[in-house]
This record gives structure tokens, C-alpha cells and sequence, in this order.
């Protein structure tokens, strides 16, 4: 269990160390356009969609900021990854804890009714 406390605190270092966070998702955009009897395409437009108190919210992302907002939602996916594993671990220290001595001799045995009348004497 000291390792688990152990990953637990380094858990917690990790996640302060993250210093961008987005969440959402950055999708490239194309249109198609007739110019001059031709098609062309034109983009890519950036476009980073979340969800937001139960709405679908879109945000064009210029072109010199993509890299910045790339960065931001790996900081969010990592977040959410080290989240997931904090939870994990912590479930598991209070599994270990609850199995120790204390929680057997405190468990209380419930006897089955049976739902038989019982016979008469």
C-alpha cells in the first residue's frame, strides 16, 4: 500500500504540473467552391467543438493558433488519463483497508427468513 500512496501523491504532481487544458475536439473543415466554371476546394478551417452546460459549442481556431490548442487538449486528455488513475488507486488503497481485520470483525451476519410457516408443535 506505501507504493499505491506513493503513486497517489506523484498522481497529484503530475496534474499541477499541466498548465494548458482544453477540452474538445479540433477538426479540420473543407468547402467546395465553383470558381470560374472549376471547383476548388478551400481550407483547412479549424474548428474545435465541446460540450458545454448540455450545448455542442463550435469555435474557429486560426490556422497559428492550432498548434496551441492541439497542445491545450493533450494537457485535458492527460488530465483526464491521470484522473482516471487516481480513482483506480484510491479504490484500491480502500479496497486493501476495508479488508484488513476492523471491517470483518464489524461485519454484522444477517440469518435468511424463511418465508415456511412453521409446523406446528
Amino acid at each position: 500500500m506505501p507504493n499505491l500512496i506513493q503513486r497517489k501523491a506523484q498522481i497529484l504532481q503530475e496534474m499541477a504540473d499541466i498548465d494548458r487544458m482544453q477540452r474538445g475536439r479540433l477538426s479540420e473543415q473543407f468547402f467546395k467552391k465553383s470558381k470560374e466554371g472549376r471547383e476548388v476546394t478551400l481550407g483547412p478551417y479549424f474548428v474545435l467543438q465541446r460540450w458545454s452546460e448540455g450545448k455542442n459549442l463550435c469555435q474557429r481556431v486560426p490556422a497559428q493558433e492550432v498548434a496551441s490548442v492541439q497542445s491545450a487538449i493533450k494537457g485535458y486528455e492527460r488530465f483526464e488519463k491521470l484522473a482516471n488513475e487516481f480513482v483506480e488507486i484510491t479504490e484500491q488503497i480502500t479496497r486493501e483497508a476495508d479488508q484488513g481485520g476492523d471491517a470483518k470483525k464489524n461485519a454484522r451476519k444477517f440469518a435468511r427468513r424463511s418465508s415456511r410457516k412453521p409446523n406446528p408443535s
